[in-house]
């Protein structure tokens, strides 16, 4: 089974991310072992959607079951299409509370399951959760989605020379 396989690998990498930020923050954020967990999360939801549609409807009822739980309210008669909007909805609320309450120096560890279930969650509320639909495919949201990478990619480099030449931090 891949998908316990990979769901697998996703506890072991992220254990030892815990473990190691630790001893050595810097070192658990730059060693792959330490953060393959995050891409594996996006394998494990790979994995899903390849599942027939009848086995994602039991990840479905148990996602149902948990939320259930939470919210202490009766969520049994909710449709799927519910369950995604709120999947989506839970996920966009666990990165902003990632982006206020995450500090650079409680990164990763276990801070780093905000952000990365709650990407998760987003995904898994998939094209048709209205947050998905009406936020994230806004122009704007796509755009920036579009130009952010290549601006990460161009500001690292810039950065190091300046701070060559200059000698000192920037």
């Amino acid at each position: 089974n891949l998908l316990a396989i990979i769901l697998s690998l996703v506890l072991i990498s992220f254990l030892l991310n815990v473990w190691t930020v630790r001893g050595d923050a810097v070192s658990s954020f730059f060693l792959p072992q330490t953060r393959f967990w995050e891409l594996w999360m996006g394998g494990a939801l790979a994995c899903l959607k390849m599942l027939p549609q009848e086995e994602r409807s039991r990840f479905t009822v148990i996602w149902a079951s948990i939320t259930h739980r939470m919210a202490g309210t009766r969520l049994a008669g909710l449709s799927a299409k519910y369950i995604y909007d709120l999947s989506s909805f839970a996920g966009l609320a666990l990165i902003m509370l990632a982006l206020l309450t995450v500090h650079e120096h409680a990164f990763p560890g276990w801070w780093a399951l905000l952000p990365v279930c709650g990407t998760a969650l987003l995904i898994l509320g998939g094209p048709n959760a209205w947050i998905n639909r009406k936020v994230l495919s806004n122009r704007v949201a796509v755009f920036v989605g579009l130009v952010s990478y290549p601006l990460y990619l161009w500001h690292w480099p810039i950065l190091s020379f300046a701070r060559m030449l200059r000698g000192e931090e920037i």
